[in-house]
């Protein structure tokens, strides 16, 4: 019992860290029946469990001539965010008419919301190509990196062959890389700390998931304001910053931090945070009795 929750947690720290596989039944593993893979959409030609020559696992998908042949699988993504799709393939015999542009093809499209096609001028090349870098008799991977398009809110996963092609297919992969965020908090004052008139303010701070540093040389750089007027572009990273209260009339007052790109923008979404502090002033009193 011990191995298995060991096992779990495993499985769980690795999907955490590397992101979240999309397609179901990428592998090929389970089958409804000998032509129909679990999960997906089979088109055109019929497919066959092949359980002989397979990348991985104990199944493969062939396609052995017939008309147009289309494997499909919807998946839900994020407009914006990265993804790393990722197959085998093998070339067992080209077509006859000699057109070896056609005998394998990934052929994925981004859908909006409502299910429409978007733009071709904004589908993602990588996603709609002919496999044809492989030697016929052997499997090849094909892997690529992409951003999902704005309006993007599904992707139609499919893969083709055509006319008397024989191909094999096997572990496809659509990874929804986890991306680490970048964050900024105010870690002291709390908002809301009263400060005598002439006091020193620490103003301290994180920064995670962002290296500031001079244009180029970095992710971008940070702004404070206090009371809504910027201090300028701040370059070093030093976790604290000191604001004297004597320049400041007593009063309430916002001080807030944002983090910058490198052209001086605000990050997208914006990364920041705010607290107000209450500078109060210093009681006069006639002697250390009356103090006192």
């Amino acid at each position: 019992m011990k191995k298995f929750y060991f096992l779990l947690v495993a499985i769980l720290v690795t999907t955490l860290s590397f992101g979240q596989e999309l397609i179901v039944n990428g592998d090929l593993e389970a089958w409804d029946d000998a032509t129909t893979p679990s999960t997906w959409v089979v088109g055109g030609g019929a497919a066959q469990q092949e359980t002989t020559d397979v990348h991985g696992g104990a199944n493969a998908l062939k396609r052995d001539g017939g008309s147009t042949f289309k494997l499909r699988q919807n998946l839900t993504v994020v407009a914006g965010e990265n993804y790393t799709v990722s197959l085998w393939f093998k070339v067992v015999s080209e077509r006859t008419d000699g057109t070896t542009v056609n005998n394998a093809r990934l052929w994925s499209s981004w859908k909006d919301s409502s299910g429409t096609y978007l733009d071709a001028a904004i589908q993602s090349p990588e996603l709609k190509t002919y496999l044809t870098s492989y030697t016929v008799g052997t499997w090849v991977e094909y892997t690529a990196t992409v951003n999902a398009p704005a309006g993007a809110a599904e992707l139609l996963f499919e893969v083709r062959n055509y006319s008397d092609s024989v191909v094999l297919w096997d572990d496809f992969s659509f990874m929804h890389n986890t991306i680490a965020q970048p964050g900024l908090s105010i870690t002291s004052p709390s908002s809301g700390t009263t400060v005598p008139f002439g006091s020193d303010v620490t103003l301290t701070y994180s920064i995670t998931n962002f290296n500031v540093d001079t244009a180029g040389n970095g992710d971008g750089h940070f702004h404070y304001a206090i009371d809504g007027v910027d201090q300028g572009a701040q370059y070093v990273n030093t976790g604290s910053i000191t604001i004297l209260t004597a320049d400041l009339p007593v009063g309430t007052y916002p001080l807030s931090m944002d983090l910058r790109d490198d052209a001086g923008q605000p990050l997208n979404p914006p990364v920041g945070s705010s607290i107000t502090i209450t500078v109060t002033p210093v009681t006069q009193v006639a002697n250390i009795a009356a103090l006192r």
